[in-house]
């Protein structure tokens, strides 16, 4: 992914995974429940900056879920 972001697009990267490392959210383990560098990078190319990343971020209700899954996903009650 991170070949075919420009050099602004990754200075926008490192300033969200740093703010996400700052808020105790950077990271893909399952106990932390945050977010990894991929999804850090898959972000900031969809909405394009980190500003509005977080903008669309804040914008999340308690357990949605972003993007579609190809996969049925059950949820154990």
């Amino acid at each position: 992914m991170s070949q075919k972001l420009s050099n602004s697009l990754k200075e926008e990267v490192r300033i969200l995974k740093k703010f996400f490392f700052h808020i105790d959210v950077y990271g893909a383990e399952i106990a932390k429940e945050g977010f990894s560098g991929y999804v850090s990078e898959v972000l900031i190319s969809y909405f394009g900056s980190f500003e509005k990343t977080i903008k669309k971020i804040s914008e999340l209700k308690k357990g949605q879920v972003i993007g579609k899954s190809t996969k049925n996903l059950i949820r154990l009650l």
